[in-house]
């Protein structure tokens, strides 16, 4: 049972830092693009 939970914890840890890193990276990415404009695909 305990052992369970750790690992359940360790998972959990691990995909909450996963989608921090995608945020962090999409925020960083998009903070680019609006700083360079003629480098974004998007104009």
């Amino acid at each position: 049972m305990t052992t369970g939970l750790i690992i359940a914890v360790k998972v959990a840890a691990h995909v909450v830092d996963s989608t921090a890193l995608r945020v962090i990276g999409l925020s960083v990415f998009i903070v680019i693009i609006s700083w360079n404009p003629n480098a974004s695909p998007m104009h």
